[in-house]
């Protein structure tokens, strides 16, 4: 009887696909339950988990970081194209600044660096779209370093922090500089 049981398992399969960490989840999650039931069968065990969404590719999170990066390239080109070159300082800026503050505090932490992945390229082309593209040249500049410093890093890194980076950025921006970060330039 499954009454007697505290927990069910559910996998939703997103931990499956691509997980930053690269830990099995779905895995381990299929063995804490064996385990804890007694049930623990080292066949089973390593059978591969079918959860959804069924799709197994070998893809690396560098690899979906850089996507996302290409798949935002023509809403960039777009911010240009209607904005202008305030639009493209803003979007260089912002990844500049994100980037180099990323950089920095792996070398005070000496770790390695890793501008490879794209996550701050990423995360400063995600604040850049936040910004409007007549601010000062130094609201994308902060923004796209605090989204790294602050909105990632502070809170564990990529794929641990809990709040978007390039949204905790604009908040930043807005609650500091009101004027500066809160408006909208018209085409």
């Amino acid at each position: 009887s499954s009454a007697g049981r505290t927990c069910e398992r559910v996998t939703c399969g997103n931990c499956a696909y691509v997980c930053p960490s690269k830990r099995p989840m779905t895995e381990l999650m299929i063995l804490a339950q064996a385990g804890r039931h007694g049930q623990f069968d080292q066949a089973a065990a390593a059978r591969p988990s079918f959860s959804p969404p069924f799709i197994r590719a070998n893809v690396s999170s560098l690899g979906m970081t850089w996507k996302k990066f290409i798949l935002l390239l023509p809403l960039a080109g777009i911010a240009v194209y209607v904005f202008g070159i305030k639009a493209l300082n803003v979007l260089a800026l912002s990844i500049f600044s994100a980037a180099a503050a990323e950089t920095a505090l792996l070398l005070v932490w000496k770790k390695k660096i890793r501008l490879k992945d794209g996550n701050a390229v990423l995360t400063g082309l995600l604040t850049a779209f936040f910004i409007p593209a007549g601010a000062p040249w130094w609201i994308p500049a902060l923004g796209g370093a605090f989204a790294v410093l602050v909105g990632r890093e502070l809170f564990g890194g990529t794929g641990r922090y809990v709040f978007q980076p390039a949204l905790l950025a604009k908040i930043f921006l807005i609650a500091s500089w009101p004027e500066q970060a809160g408006g909208w330039l018209l085409p």
